[in-house]
């Protein structure tokens, strides 16, 4: 049996993930009825990382401006992509005043795990997907999957 101590050093390496979250709505129908999620453009991966960053509602306004430090953007540029963004299902909005206030649906982590699950679902053979994956990782990412398996262990694997 692990240790409280043991346990905690593996959350720690796995790090939080934020709260639960629906995904199910992230990405487009393809094939059967699965949904493929597709990446970020990069204007969207910024304006993603900026609202992951902030950990609570903002409006196009405040990203403009934490853009505008760094590059130069129109506000109508910025209402677009968030705009996008809430219709494909990564940011939910509420009407205050006369301006939406956005707010991420999922966390940064919940996210990329679901972007993994639909990559390794429409990718052919699983297996042989998972080994050219497991082939890949450095050793801090594959203690970091080796922590996560011990907190979150597969159906049907005892622990």
């Amino acid at each position: 049996m692990r240790g409280a101590d043991q346990i905690s050093r593996q959350k720690d390496l796995i790090g939080t993930c934020g709260a639960p979250t629906k995904l199910d709505s992230i990405g487009r129908k393809h094939g059967r009825g699965r949904r493929m999620l597709r990446g970020l453009g990069d204007l969207e991966s910024v304006v993603m990382d900026r609202m992951w960053s902030y950990r609570r509602p903002a409006s196009v306004r405040d990203v403009l401006e934490d853009l505008r430090q760094e590059r130069q953007i129109a506000y109508t540029t910025v209402m677009t992509v968030m705009d996008n963004l809430h219709k494909k299902g990564l940011l939910r909005r509420e009407q205050v005043s006369r301006a939406y206030l956005y707010e991420a649906t999922a966390s940064k982590e919940a996210y990329t795990a679901e972007l993994m699950r639909s990559t390794l679902a429409n990718g052919g053979n699983r297996a042989a997907t998972l080994v050219h994956f497991l082939e890949r990782l450095t050793p801090e990412e594959a203690e970091a999957l080796e922590a996560a398996l011990q907190v979150y262990p597969p159906r049907g694997r005892s622990s």
